[in-house]
């Protein structure tokens, strides 16, 4: 039979309750699908903060320290990043430029490739937008001859990137990143948690409500029921 609202409760009527559960505990499926796009959006969202800090966090521990020259003023420009430390932390730009490398390290034989190399320029209280360029750095190392420098040694023995300065010399961009997947979390998943935990009490509060209408007229349909039948004397034995 329809599930209608204005119908007394019968115990054709309960099959109400399971049918409307069935259909999603009292929620609608438009807004169960743009709850279920919400959640993946933010754990989509922290994934990528924690996989970029852990990922900093392993090239700092990989880097090897040595002496770098440009082989050439020629670059290729990367795309470079403004980063800074809330309130009264240092503030840097991160200017990724391909370059021509020759990279010596003590106990090792020389390295030559053409490879990412990454100037930090220190920002300070108002950025400066135009010296932090592959166009005004390179050719600037260039005239500078050797300079200290970390790498990264790839697989084959190569350079997979490089950076201007020693490891221990380098911003802190990997507790500045776990900061800030930290805070993302913090922000974000707290409130999504409350949220769901929520909804979830909704849904077994509509449940266990839609459970006892249904066992209720379940019950006046049985009373209803017997109290319709005509009871007869059984005749009297011989």
């Amino acid at each position: 039979p329809p599930c209608l609202a204005n119908l007394p409760p019968t115990p054709e009527s309960s099959v109400c309750a399971p049918q409307a559960m069935a259909d999603g505990g009292g929620f609608s499926k438009l807004g169960l699908a743009v709850i279920g796009f919400i959640l993946l959006c933010v754990l989509g969202l922290n994934s990528f903060f924690w996989w970029r800090a852990i990922k900093q966090e392993e090239i700092r521990h990989s880097l090897q320290d040595g002496s770098c020259k440009l082989l050439s003023a020629d670059f290729q420009s990367g795309w470079k990043m403004g980063w800074s430390f809330p309130l009264t932390g240092p503030s840097w730009t991160d200017v990724p430029c391909k370059v021509q490398l020759e990279v010596s390290a003590a106990g090792s034989a020389d390295l030559t490739a053409r490879t990412e190399l990454h100037f930090s320029f220190w920002q300070g209280i108002i950025w400066d937008y135009i010296k932090d360029s592959c166009a005004k750095l390179v050719p600037e190392q260039k005239e500078a001859g050797s300079f200290d420098c970390s790498y990264v040694p790839s697989e084959n023995g190569g350079i997979s990137e490089a950076f201007v300065g020693h490891a221990d010399s380098l911003p802190a961009l990997p507790m500045l990143l776990f900061m800030k997947a930290s805070g993302l979390s913090l922000l974000t998943l707290g409130p999504l948690l409350l949220i769901l935990a929520g909804t979830v009490r909704g849904a077994v509060r509509a449940r266990d409500t839609a459970s006892g209408e249904r066992l209720l007229s379940v019950e006046e349909g049985a009373g209803e029921a017997r109290s319709g039948i005509d009871y007869k004397p059984l005749p009297a034995s011989g």
